[in-house]
């Protein structure tokens, strides 16, 4: 009750602190009223937050709060719900992988990569091939979030493409390709 009270304050920080309190409760449906009111913060933080904690929890009303955190207007909370996705299908939801497709062309560099890991890991290794477009972009966040995602993934069929990206003009690019390679050369 003490913290439904809370994460209903005008203050940002207690309902910030509500949520940083969660994080080390077991159970987190005992606390699906306080997440209902945290997916409807005005602050994105919040609301990007609370999605790491739906993904445990199998309760239809708050996986339908979850889903309609894909159409948030902030980027962040809909890049933190589609990178959920994954988790949630590993825990044997029934979440449509089809909801993602729609982000695969998304201009927002992470929402992208995370469409792609996300529908990836749920068994769908086609995907993969979605990635070229971001690893030959113009934008260097776009290129970096592309090669992250193929050192994630640890994509061996895309060590070829950027391999030949390693003189990238991007530092983070670069960077990224390092990583990669080594991920995708650990196994």
């Amino acid at each position: 009750e003490i913290l439904y009270k809370e994460i209903k304050s005008t203050d940002i920080e207690i309902r910030r602190r509500v949520i940083d309190m969660i994080k080390y409760v077991k159970d987190k449906y005992k606390f699906k009223e306080v997440m209902k009111q945290a997916m409807k913060d005005p602050d994105k933080k919040i609301r990007a937050s609370v999605v790491k904690f739906l993904v445990n929890v199998s309760d239809r009303e708050l996986l339908l709060g979850f889903l309609k955190l894909l159409n948030d207007p902030d980027s962040r909370v809909r890049a933190n719900t589609i990178e959920a996705f994954a988790t949630v299908g590993a825990e044997g939801s029934k979440v449509p992988v089809e909801l993602l497709y729609q982000f695969l062309k998304d201009e927002d560099n992470r929402i992208r990569a995370n469409a792609i890991m996300a529908i990836y890991q749920l068994g769908h290794r086609e995907i993969i091939d979605e990635v070229d477009d971001m690893l030959l972009s113009k934008s260097e966040l776009m290129r970096a979030s592309g090669v992250y995602a193929v050192g994630i993934l640890k994509a061996k069929e895309k060590r070829k493409i950027i391999n030949s990206m390693l003189d990238d003009s991007s530092e983070l690019v670069r960077k990224n390709i390092v990583v990669a390679l080594y991920k995708i050369g650990e196994e």
